[in-house]
């Protein structure tokens, strides 16, 4: 089983930090988007390498959040509207099964790095 990465208790501060409403101007709550910070802690408690934002085409496509696999290196991305720590970590669970069962004997993006380095 795969060892869990990430903090509970910044995952649970970030998880409120992105349930924080504001008001605006005429008294509305505002739920704000989370920071790029924010974000980013996500996407490493899910055992994600984050990369950043494609920012979202009005009416058409909302941002999506791009990360790494530290284990393939495959980019994956999520809506920002999925965005949780849950949801990183099924992304790359199906990421990196896919990749094992197409290239059961190409080397891991993680195992070539160390091989790299070491040489």
């Amino acid at each position: 089983m795969r060892k869990q990465c990430g903090n509970k208790s910044a995952t649970k501060a970030i998880s409120k930090s992105m349930s924080i409403s504001s008001t605006n101007e005429w008294g509305s709550a505002v739920t704000l988007p989370p920071s790029e910070a924010e974000i980013s802690l996500i996407v490493e408690a899910g055992g994600g390498k984050y990369v950043g934002v494609l920012l979202a085409i009005p009416q058409k496509m909302e941002s999506v959040i791009l990360f790494v696999s530290p284990q393939t290196g495959t980019t994956l991305g999520i809506p920002m509207s999925r965005l949780n720590v849950d949801a990183v970590r099924e992304q790359l669970a199906e990421s990196n099964a896919a990749f094992a069962k197409h290239n059961p004997k190409r080397q891991t993006y993680r195992r070539f790095n160390e091989e790299a380095c070491d040489s």
